[in-house]
């Protein structure tokens, strides 16, 4: 999205709505220049989290979807290539992705837990977060 005043690019969250044929957006900052964006939803659909890469410096934003706003920020150095994930109960983040690791990071505060490793490297697109069975 661009802004109608400055005409510097945004960074939007949108929801759309099937039913009704409609989309509601709301930006949260300034786009990046350069490197991918990434989202994940949490399961209360109250929170979203945002993954801007950008090779040796990478930043997760919490979204606070209700409010409008951003939460919270972390930068770290981080990987290459990394992807975002929601953990089930919505009490973790995972990234991952162009390697053999899954780094956990507390969802509330964006503290870093700890790193899996795995004995090889991750396909792209196998790594997915499965609700508990009802």
């Amino acid at each position: 999205m661009q802004d109608p005043v400055a005409h510097r690019r945004l960074l939007v969250v949108g929801r759309v709505n099937l039913t009704q044929k409609r989309v509601d957006s709301f930006p949260i900052g300034p786009a990046p220049d350069r490197g991918d964006v990434s989202f994940a939803l949490a399961p209360d659909r109250k929170h979203g989290y945002i993954l801007l890469e950008e090779i040796g410096r990478h930043e997760i934003w919490t979204i606070d979807l209700e409010g409008k706003r951003r939460e919270n920020l972390m930068t770290f150095g981080g990987r290459p290539r990394m992807a975002i994930r929601c953990s089930s109960n919505g009490k973790l983040i995972y990234l991952y992705e162009a390697g053999n690791t899954i780094d956990l990071c507390e969802a509330a505060t964006l503290k870093y837990l700890r790193t899996v490793t795995l004995d090889a490297d991750m396909m792209y697109g196998t790594f997915y977060v499965v609700g508990p069975r009802r």
